[in-house]
């Protein structure tokens, strides 16, 4: 088995190449327009073969609950594009699912504030400095207040983070300024360290709301091939969050940075689906 969740896996893992590759965005259904200017798109993704469409939406004919998820891209992307890097989700879950047909992710998307070639980011650095070495992050509260105004009002099952958007959930994590813990848990995809909040991460101690169902729980997806996000630097953020309390869980693939895909490693997006339904049937 290439995948499969470690839980607090403390050990070091070599990065190698990173290639991402952008997947089909014929089977996705937008029901609300994002714009360059947008600050969140929300975009439906049925996981039942029979219902996926290139078109519009009617979100009134819906029957289903859908499974709600805060979705951050990473530095250079935008939030139009990056719920389409999601498709072999939605793909894992209908093949993993026992009930794919009442299946429903519900994807908002926030946009980062600041422009960066083609897309955004959620803050920016010196040239050559990166998230895991830099020493502040210039525009952090202002992405920060974007994206809790989203977070405190949405009722999400999942928070999900790619790159830079997972490193913003980690440094919230690390402030404590999470409105609250999502049911399903934290996703965490080629994320680095915030090295700004070490100190904040070092001495934490999560906060367990009472008619929580434990600590909250976050997945790690590390790929092996990543080269943009050393492995090291998100097991780092990995363990001082689970010496801080959170239930951590770790799943290793043979991609790279981007997102797990099929065809890249099938293993992991079983692994990824087994783990969002587990939280899903809760």
């Amino acid at each position: 088995m290439r995948c499969g969740i470690s839980r607090n896996n403390l050990g070091a893992t070599a990065a190698l190449l990173s290639y991402f590759r952008p997947a089909s965005v014929s089977s996705f259904g937008l029901f609300a327009a994002a714009d360059r200017k947008s600050v969140f798109q929300r975009t439906k993704i049925p996981t039942s073969a029979s219902r996926l469409s290139s078109t519009s939406m009617d979100v009134a004919s819906s029957t289903t609950t859908p499974f709600k998820v805060l979705a951050l891209h990473g530095s250079g992307g935008t939030a139009e594009e990056f719920p389409k890097r999601l498709e072999a989700l939605s793909k894992a879950l209908v093949s993993y699912s026992s009930d794919g047909d009442n299946l429903e992710l519900e994807i908002t998307s926030v946009q980062a504030p600041f422009v960066k070639e083609d897309g955004y980011s959620w803050w920016t650095m010196p040239p050559g400095v990166r998230s895991f070495n830099a020493k502040e992050y210039t525009g952090f509260e202002e992405s920060a207040t974007k994206v809790l105004d989203v977070w405190e009002n949405g009722g999400f099952d999942i928070v999900l983070g790619h790159s830079q958007g997972a490193v913003l959930v980690g440094a919230l994590l690390a402030l404590k300024r999470t409105p609250y813990h999502p049911p399903g848990g934290y996703i965490l995809n080629g994320v680095s360290f915030p090295n700004p909040y070490t100190e904040q991460l070092e001495s934490l101690n999560v906060d367990i709301d009472d008619d929580s169902n434990g600590s909250p729980n976050i997945l790690f997806l590390l790929g092996r091939r990543d080269q943009i996000a050393p492995n090291s630097t998100g097991e780092k953020l990995r363990d001082l969050l689970a010496k801080g309390g959170y239930d951590v869980s770790s799943c290793y693939h043979d991609g790279g940075h981007g997102f797990p895909e099929e065809d890249v490693d099938n293993e992991a997006m079983k692994t990824i689906a087994e783990w969002i339904l587990k939280r899903q049937r809760r």
